[in-house]
């Protein structure tokens, strides 16, 4: 990844933007990507997101479209000089440039009845949002082809092999512990699968990680929604799912919470089968990211970042 100083360089040269420096911001679990604050000798305040592993253009387009569409709440990346939302390095880092959003997130304080509204009306805006033949070709849709239910198989072999870190010497017991539990959960994403696949439930436009830490609130107590790195063309319910259950967040949805956000939404007929799928797949793809990373003797992954991923995976497997 790139070092701070190289960051601070880009940003200054790729975007005209007098930045004093950079200062690395401990926040989202994509190991592939780093954030940072880049305040100006003007006091402005931009975010900044390098990531080793470039994102498709759609998670720069998809922002954009529905910023001209009038979903202000959106936080869409900056032009740089050269007139692109994003700027790719000699050794590949894709660097994008946003605006600071200062304020909490909803996934450490949770959201006032009047935000679950604005909440819920963001969702039907954006799954409302017709996608233009010049976007739709770059963005994926489902196609049920989970990925996690191949690599659960591939990791389960590399448990076998012996640990290097006190972290990997950790995560084996546990593993096993729970071992019988993941293998019900892989089963019963497996065959809800088979039942979704011959469903073809209607796609709209999903952020597809819309859960409610990449929700951030500003003091006024506005909306602010980010990270649009994987946008997809999918049944609605796999933005649904961050509503209508799992943990995804340290305020669990009350009854009266999903009332208001359903009042803001609309009256629609959510597809349960499609449901269950997105909410096992999730958790079983978070798991065996996890503990793959755990398992990652690799120079991008260091004891720091597999005590984090130890900590979250614990955290999911309580939940099973």
């Amino acid at each position: 990844m790139l070092d701070d100083a190289a960051v601070a360089f880009h940003v200054r040269t790729g975007w005209d933007l007098p930045v004093t420096g950079v200062r690395y911001l401990a926040i989202g679990l994509d190991a592939d990507a780093r954030a940072y604050e880049a305040p100006t000798v003007a006091g402005e305040r931009y975010f900044v997101k390098v990531r080793a592993v470039p994102a498709g253009p759609a998670a720069a387009l998809v922002p954009r479209h529905l910023r001209r569409c009038g979903i202000t709440a959106v936080v869409a990346p900056l032009d740089s000089v050269a007139g692109t939302p994003w700027l790719t390095t000699d050794d590949g880092h894709q660097l994008l440039v946003y605006p600071f959003v200062a304020g909490s997130n909803g996934w450490d304080t949770g959201l006032s009845d009047a935000q679950w509204l604005e909440y819920g009306g963001f969702l039907a805006a954006l799954h409302a949002t017709e996608v233009p033949p010049d976007l739709a070709v770059h963005l994926d849709a489902e196609r049920f082809d989970p990925p996690s239910l191949r690599r659960l198989a591939a990791l389960m072999a590399r448990l076998d092999e012996a640990p290097r870190t006190p972290t990997q010497q950790e995560l084996i017991p546990l593993w096993r512990t729970h071992e019988r539990r993941i293998a019900d959960l892989a089963a019963r994403t497996a065959a809800l699968l088979d039942r979704v696949r011959t469903k073809r439930p209607p796609h709209v436009l999903c952020h597809t990680d819309i859960h409610t830490g990449n929700v951030l609130l500003d003091p006024a107590g506005g909306l602010s929604i980010v990270d649009w790195d994987a946008p997809l063309l999918a049944p609605r319910e796999r933005d649904l799912m961050f509503v209508l259950g799992g943990p995804w967040s340290e305020h669990p949805v009350t009854p009266r919470q999903e009332g208001l956000f359903w009042r803001a939404y609309g009256a629609v007929e959510v597809d349960r089968a499609v449901l269950d799928y997105y909410l096992n797949e999730r958790v079983l793809d978070d798991i065996e990211q996890f503990a793959r990373r755990i398992l990652s003797n690799g120079d991008d992954v260091d004891e720091e970042t597999r005590q984090v991923d130890l900590y979250w995976l614990k955290r999911n497997l309580e939940e099973l």
